[in-house]
């Protein structure tokens, strides 16, 4: 061994052992990952004017976070529901983190106490606390500061407690509310990270399938792990915490860095008929330097092309996604090298004859002039007619579309749609000067002369304030109902320290602020804006000349998630248009022209119009999992084009054939050389990432899928259609 192999060798084992170390550290690192998923702003548009107002209503009353528990058969004449509303309230049973469970029988006996008739009390609190036979009810438990922060501890312990009643069980038991959601989100995303492994595993097997050696299985699949174990303690040391879409992260990364390595090594399998095994290595890596490390640009700008969008969970998993490619392409580069070069052998014969019997049938495509048109218009024509299946898209944003129909969390749901409460509902604040109007009946007049024509509107399902409890309060024009006004006004004073901690209201130094919830009894994002649009206008022309309000607003988790729902869209044709409008140029300064860039972004284009087209056509909602595959599919699909217009333009180049003959012959040279990298790392990172189609969490299982026929309809607009453009007229600007 000369001096220079002793050198290159005593590296290249350096960087081995340097590899290890760092595997062993990052991984030790990622096990400190704390999870945000119980966070459902996480999920919400951050940064718009409703958000603000949001989180203002949020300082101001405390999180809108309760649940609603409820079973078949409960009514006000029901033991259970007293025992269990009665342990709820323990504090030596709820640990401190329920701040006060209150039933609809409870809340009908207070209501009574303030002078309402029975049956007044339960109309009001109907598709409140009560459904629509005016039997049916429930039990409100709104948690605690400690509860608000410790959501999981909260829907442990609620089992518990039901446990010990007499004649219930926890199966008999229907609950929701968003806290309830929250927590089975976080739940859901920890199944969804299991099945990274049984996705890597599969990986694992598909490499070993295809390449057949251990020699070269073993240092693609170290390579892929130190770049998804890097990305996971990269994540940990800039502070992020893991939310439902960024579990998908760790294994997204370890295939697409898979796919590199494939691209590598299938080079380098090449290379060893012609070279010995040292010389492959640095010819092959060579020979995809450029090509990877473009496709791996261009695909993490796809993903940063994601942190322009206003949903916190779609941003921190295009940016540390994309961070996390980065830091794999180097680790391609430098540490695929060195376990390459520490497996070297002389023997490897059954690598070095491999035949291309599938490049040879597709020729036939485009070999033929009349196949290659018909071809050509048909795929064309295939993607116009998909693609205008986007206008009939629909997303779906709200957590109750998150989970699969046969889940709990949607059987409590739906189950509390059909017996007690509407499905949706808006907060709606109203501002009134203490200075021009000091007594608190009378500002509880002002809240419910807006809240009673609310009430009796066919598009609402329910109304609940204070004055729920207290109004119509008694007219000031007689003598005896202006002491009743005095006699409530004194007892109001006397606790209104206790009203403000039931979140009706609250004081702020220069106005107090009155909460209205309003319960609607659609799903529907048009519907929605249009009913809460209706009711603003009802309500301004109510409030209209009142100098005594000085202003009325709506917000609510339900108000704002519904309305990034018709944003979601909009943050999809941003992100991807703004990974387009970066990729083209990158396209056509690599190519050399301007047409060409053009050209060769059709077939990247396509996929993603075909599959998000006919989902629209197949009225699939679109889901935040399957948002961020539109740009992340765009980046998969440039990576393989990259690779087959370099081969492209280098035979191109090597030719002086410029006859059609030669251009086919060119065509047929280029499939036969990228066919077998670009198919296997399509089936490999295809089929790995259909490992999440049991997930029970939506947006993990719809982006599982929908990247995978990202990447099916890739390969083939990869391996045809490119093909066919290059062999048409089209294709004359790459000749040059």
């Amino acid at each position: 061994m000369s001096g220079n192999d002793f050198k290159n060798a005593f590296w290249q084992r350096s960087i081995v052992l340097l590899s290890i170390i760092w595997f062993v550290v990052m991984g030790i690192v990622s096990l400190q990952m704390d999870s945000n998923t119980q966070d459902l702003n996480e999920w919400l548009p951050g940064g718009s004017e409703r958000y603000k107002r949001y989180e203002e209503f949020i300082q101001n009353f405390g999180t809108d976070d309760f649940l609603l528990i409820s079973w078949d058969g409960c009514n006000s004449d029901d033991d259970r529901l007293d025992n269990l509303e009665t342990l709820l309230n323990d504090p030596d049973e709820n640990q401190g983190l329920i701040r006060t469970a209150t039933s609809g029988k409870t809340a009908v006996q207070r209501m009574v106490e303030e002078g309402v008739s029975k049956r007044s009390a339960i109309s009001r609190l109907k598709n409140i606390y009560f459904g629509s036979d005016r039997k049916t009810t429930c039990l409100l438990v709104q948690l605690s500061d400690e509860g608000n922060q410790n959501r999981r501890a909260v829907i442990n312990l609620v089992p518990r407690i039901v446990d010990k009643v007499p004649g219930l069980s926890w199966e008999d038991i229907y609950m929701t509310g968003p806290c309830f959601f929250a927590v089975q989100i976080d739940r859901e995303t920890n199944r969804s990270a299991q099945f990274a492994v049984p996705a890597c595993i599969v990986g694992s097997l598909l490499t070993w399938f295809f390449v057949r050696s251990l020699r070269l299985v073993f240092p693609i699949l170290f390579t892929s792990s130190l770049a998804g174990v890097n990305g996971l303690g990269l994540m940990v040391l800039c502070g992020a915490k893991m939310n439902g879409i960024l579990v998908l992260m760790p294994a997204f990364v370890i295939i697409l860095t898979m796919a590199g390595c494939i691209h590598v090594v299938n080079y380098f399998v090449d290379e060893l008929k012609t070279h010995d095994w040292l010389p492959a290595i640095d010819r092959a890596l060579k020979i995809a330097i450029k090509p990877c490390t473009l496709s791996t640009l261009t695909t993490s700008i796809a993903l940063f092309s994601l942190c322009t969008s206003n949903i916190p969970a779609v941003k921190s998993f295009g940016f540390y996604t994309a961070i996390s490619l980065l830091f794999g392409l180097g680790i391609i580069l430098i540490v695929l090298k060195a376990w390459l070069t520490l497996f070297q052998c002389d023997d490897f014969e059954q690598h070095k004859k491999r035949q291309n019997t599938a490049a040879r049938w597709l020729s036939i495509c485009w070999k033929y002039p009349l196949v290659r048109r018909s071809l050509l218009l048909t795929s064309l024509i295939f993607a116009v007619l998909f693609s205008t299946g986007l206008s009939q898209a629909e997303s779906a944003l709200s957590t109750e579309k998150m989970f699969l129909e046969q889940s709990r969390v949607l059987k409590s749901a739906n189950w509390f749609n059909r017996n007690i409460c509407g499905a949706t509902s808006v907060e709606m604040l109203i501002e009134i000067d203490p200075q021009q109007t000091p007594k608190i009946t009378d500002q509880i007049d002002i809240v419910w002369s807006l809240q009673k024509p609310l009430m009796r509107r066919d598009d609402t399902t329910s109304t609940f304030s204070i004055a729920n409890f207290f109004g119509p309060l008694p007219p000031k024009s007689k003598i005896r109902n202006l002491v009743k006004r005095a006699s409530i006004e004194s007892r109001l004073n006397e606790n209104i320290e206790r009203l403000k901690k039931s979140r009706f209201f609250t004081d702020t130094p220069e106005r107090r602020i009155w909460r209205i919830r309003i319960g609607l009894g659609t799903t529907s994002i048009d519907q929605y804006e249009s009913v809460v649009a209706r009711i603003k206008t009802a309500v301004s022309e109510l409030a209209d000349g009142n100098p005594k309000i000085k202003n009325i607003s709506f917000t609510g988790m339900n108000y704002l998630a519904i309305h990034s729902q018709g944003r979601l869209f909009h943050e999809l044709a941003r992100s991807f248009g703004l990974a387009f409008l970066i990729i083209t140029p990158v396209m056509m300064i690599v190519l050399r022209g301007f047409v060409p860039g053009i050209i060769a972004m059709v077939p990247n284009v396509a996929p993603a119009l075909i599959v998000f087209g006919g989902m629209g056509l197949l009225s699939i909602p679109i889901t935040v999992g399957a948002i961020l595959t539109a740009t992340v599919g765009l980046g998969i699909a440039v990576d393989d084009t990259l690779h087959f217009l370099c081969w492209y333009r280098d035979y191109n180049q090597q030719s002086s054939d410029s006859s059609d003959a030669g251009r086919l012959d060119i065509v047929d040279r280029v499939v036969a050389k990228c066919i077998r990298p670009m198919s296997q790392t399509s089936i490999i990172c295809g089929i790995s990432l259909l490992c999440f189609i049991p997930v029970h969490f939506i947006p993990v299982r719809q982006f599982s899928v929908t990247i995978a026929l990202l990447l099916a309809m890739a390969l083939i607009c990869d391996l045809i259609l490119l093909p066919l453009l290059l062999t048409s007229p089209l294709g004359r600007p790459f000749r040059a």
